[in-house]
C-alpha cells in the first residue's frame, strides 16, 4: 500500500540508497478488509453535521445507506459495520478538542440546561 503523496519520492531516496524518514519501513501495513472500514469511515465523514465550530456524529442514516449502496443485506454484516463505524467515529470525535472541553466541565452548545447551569456557576463565582 502506498502512503501519501510523498510516496513516489521516498521510493526514488530507497532506491538511490539514501536514508529514509524515521519509522518508514516500520510503517504499519493494512490489509484489504481493514482497507474497507478505513475508506468508509472516511467517506461517511462528510454526511457528519457540523455546527458552532463542532462536529456531530456520522448518522445512523449515512451509514445505513452506505451499507446499502455497497450491497450489505446480511443483518448481522450490517450490526457489525455499523458497530465498527461507531466505534472509529467514537475514537474520532475523542481526539476533538470541544469533547475535551466538555470532559474537563464544560457543555456542548446544544446542552440548554448545561449552558444555565454554567451561566449560573460562572456568575456565583464573580460575586
Amino acid at each position: 500500500m502506498h502512503f501519501g503523496p510523498m510516496h513516489a519520492h521516498i521510493a526514488r531516496l530507497k532506491a538511490e540508497g539514501r536514508k529514509l524518514p524515521d519509522g518508514y519501513d516500520e510503517r504499519p501495513g493494512i490489509s484489504a478488509f481493514n482497507l474497507f472500514f478505513w475508506d468508509a469511515f472516511w467517506e461517511l465523514s462528510t454526511e457528519r453535521p457540523l455546527g458552532f465550530g463542532a462536529e456531530g456524529r456520522i448518522p445512523g442514516s449515512a451509514i445505513e445507506a452506505f451499507a446499502g449502496r455497497v450491497g450489505m443485506i446480511n443483518p448481522d454484516d450490517l450490526a457489525f459495520f455499523r458497530a465498527v463505524m461507531r466505534g472509529m467515529d467514537a475514537e474520532y470525535l475523542g481526539r476533538k478538542p470541544w469533547v475535551a472541553t466538555i470532559a474537563a466541565g464544560g457543555v456542548a452548545m446544544n446542552d440548554h440546561k448545561g449552558l444555565r447551569g454554567l451561566l449560573r456557576r460562572n456568575s456565583k463565582k464573580e460575586k
